[in-house]
């Protein structure tokens, strides 16, 4: 069975093919938090299945005395 894991997840997005010219907005919220971020991107030339677009990198962490996880952000290396 899947299971949340620690870790950073880079949260990205690809231009599979004629949405040039297109704003893609991503959203990243947690339950206990609310919205974390908010970002759009206008998309260029398609790229097929290749995610060029990062948006986030969001960190899970858990608490070790009460087992809840959390999210946040963290910067894009540039």
């Amino acid at each position: 069975s899947a299971r949340l894991q620690e870790g950073t997840y880079r949260v990205a997005i690809a231009n599979y093919a004629r949405a040039a010219g297109r704003v893609a907005t991503v959203q990243v919220a947690s339950w206990d938090d609310g919205v974390l971020g908010t970002k759009s991107v206008t998309l260029g030339a398609a790229t097929g299945d290749d995610p060029v677009y990062a948006m986030f990198n969001v960190v899970v962490s858990k608490n070790a005395q009460n087992g809840k996880y959390s999210a946040t952000l963290a910067p894009l290396a540039p």
